[in-house]
């Protein structure tokens, strides 16, 4: 038992003897290294974050983009489109929206009815709105 604290005494001591041992210069270039080091991680952090929301942005532009561009055509799907301007709308979004990690494009009423979609089956389904759905649907604003 007396070798195991000799021992953790010399350990504990090593640190302390190698920092003397360092210098002022020595000691002020590890405490620079460490503090880089810090630095270096933040900022790689924050800036992942930031292209992160940053590509999200351009995206949700780019789909913005599209669907004025809809708009002024005068093709987005609502109550009574004829069905040759559904099938051009439909054209469109096969052609802008989908592809990459867009799997799957719906047009919504307020009321929760799917006017649109490039799955056929679920034009005139009905479903309860949750999330920002319902604001994105009052605002007409990408959410």
């Amino acid at each position: 038992m007396r070798n195991l604290g000799s021992g953790l005494r010399r350990v504990a001591k090593a640190p302390a003897e190698l920092w003397r041992e360092l210098g002022g210069f020595g000691r002020v270039a590890l405490i620079g290294l460490g503090l880089s080091g810090g630095a270096a991680v933040v900022l790689g952090s924050a800036m992942s974050a930031s292209a992160g929301r940053h590509l999200l942005q351009v995206e949700m532009d780019t789909y913005q983009g599209v669907v004025t561009e809809l708009q002024n055509r005068g093709l987005v799907p609502g109550a009574g489109l004829p069905s040759d301007l559904l099938a051009e709308f439909g054209d469109a979004v096969r052609l802008s929206l989908l592809g990459g990690e867009t799997v799957r494009v719906k047009v919504w009423s307020p009321q929760g009815v799917i006017l649109y979609s490039d799955a056929g089956e679920l034009i005139g389904q009905s479903f309860r709105l949750s999330g920002a759905s319902p604001t994105a649907l009052a605002t007409g604003e990408p959410r």
